[in-house]
């Protein structure tokens, strides 16, 4: 494992030295190979027999041994932004694209099931998806043949950043957030280096930004401290990519090796407070102090956490009518995303129910949001557990809302999960499904006994 890391320093530090006075580069590329034992399935709720059955819905194809045998993947590069792996399981060859891999629930990665620390040296350390800059360790254009070594060249589009070996240029920060590891919400704080633009990716987007990489865990909510203030920050575990007007502060792993090795993770260039936004501008020679400028009060960031606004969304309620959020601005909405099949779905509608018993009469909107288009398997879902109010399927975002296509999705790829949308719009409240039957009463009640509770008294009078 040492010789891989210490391969990937090398060729990104060799990479670097080329960029000062051309914008190519030619990066040696060699073949990587690991083996991952045993994964623990055996912890996975679909695996243990106490989630769903796995012959359910969208587990139905999928295969759970109870162990792996050993399992052998060789990652390479195919061509930018497309990335494949080899998958040997008892002999047998499979080949699919990158980004599948890492959605794939027979390898567990977006479970858990591989170990934090294969997901960070593996995936993170050498495998960025990115359109400008790629530090690959094979080519296989040619017949797919696996060399031990060739070469690419690729664009670098950020010189600016990867020449920079000035560690004053980057302050340090530290983060505290909340994630999600083995089915418990815990807390963590780290040091992250503040940068600019991190992956470059955005010097040719017309409105420049920010790409955030954070496959480190389930980042449920966090905050950020600057300069002795606090303030809000979101991830999750997926890609998501942020334009300026996104306005939130991010961070992403060191992958560049620029910084010491005990700085593991960058820090974008945005960042909201309170109802405003700001762009990182610069800071202190001592680093003690960082700067940000003010952004135009007409910036509306669309987004899945709080303080950003929630994209528009349609669908179809269980009468047959059209549904749009946009329809129900002036009013509170509280939206709970859920799949018939999911647990913490089903487990999440307690509470819900006494939201709804107790602010029936008020100026909160209920609404649960489905994407499944079965609207047989809809409704029996809404008999089984007492759901009165809104119900939606055939849901759809509307691409309008975004900035990026990636973007899309992001509002929606956490079932389970509620949101409390404002009158105006923006998300005031972002619950987890893991921690939904303890903080979903008592965090709604903290916005809506202040505001709609006197409508409330009013209606019932």
């Amino acid at each position: 494992m040492s010789r891989i890391l210490f391969l990937i320093l090398f060729i990104s530090f060799s990479a670097i030295s080329f960029c000062n006075n051309s914008d190519t580069i030619t990066v040696a590329c060699r073949r990587i190979e690991f083996e991952v034992k045993n994964p623990l399935l055996e912890s996975h709720p679909y695996i243990s027999g106490k989630g769903i059955p796995v012959t359910d819905n969208l587990y139905k194809k999928v295969k759970f041994p109870k162990e792996y045998p050993k399992l052998k993947l060789v990652l390479f590069h195919f061509q930018p932004s497309q990335y494949y792996y080899f998958k040997y399981i008892n002999g047998e060859l499979s080949k699919k694209k990158f980004h599948e891999y890492m959605l794939d629930p027979a390898l567990g990665l977006d479970t858990g099931c591989v170990s934090k620390k294969f997901i960070r040296e593996y995936v993170i350390a050498g495998f960025e998806e990115r359109d400008d800059e790629i530090i690959s360790f094979i080519d296989v254009n040619n017949n797919n043949d696996l060399s031990d070594e060739t070469s690419y060249t690729y664009k670098i589009a950020d010189k600016d950043n990867i020449n920079s070996k000035d560690p004053k240029r980057y302050p340090v920060l530290k983060f505290t957030y909340d994630y999600f590891n083995g089915y418990k919400v815990s807390q963590r704080t780290i040091d992250a280096k503040l940068t600019f633009d991190p992956s470059g990716y955005y010097q040719n987007h017309e409105n420049g930004g920010l790409r955030i990489f954070s496959y480190i865990d389930y980042i449920h909510e966090g905050s950020i401290s600057v300069n002795g203030g606090t303030y809000r920050i979101g991830l999750d575990d997926n890609i998501k990519v942020y334009t300026k007007k996104t306005a939130r502060l991010g961070i992403a792993p060191n992958t560049r090796k620029l910084f010491p090795p005990d700085i593991k993770y960058m820090a974008g260039d945005t960042i909201s407070i309170g109802n405003q936004y700001y762009k990182f501008l610069t800071h202190s020679v001592d680093l003690d102090t960082v700067y940000f400028a003010k952004l135009p009060d007409d910036i509306k960031p669309v987004g899945p956490f709080e303080g950003l606004y929630a994209p528009e969304l349609t669908g179809v309620t269980l009468d047959g009518k059209p549904f749009s959020l946009k329809a129900l601005k002036g009013k509170y909405v509280l939206i709970h995303l859920y799949s018939t099949w999911c647990v913490p779905c089903r487990e999440g509608n307690a509470p819900l129910k006494q939201l709804q018993k107790k602010y029936r009469n008020s100026n909160l909107v209920m609404v649960n949001v489905t994407e499944e288009d079965n609207r047989d398997l809809v409704e029996k879902f809404a008999k089984e557990f007492g759901i009165t109010w809104l119900n939606v399927y055939k849901k759809e975002i509307s691409p309008k809302s975004y900035n990026h296509r990636r973007e899309f999705k992001t509002f929606m790829n956490i079932l389970g999960i509620c949101y409390l949308i404002a009158p105006d719009g923006k998300v005031i409240k972002a619950i987890s499904p893991f921690v939904i039957n303890e903080r979903l009463i008592k965090e709604c009640d903290e916005v809506l006994s202040k505001n709609v509770r006197t409508e409330l008294q009013t209606t019932v009078k």
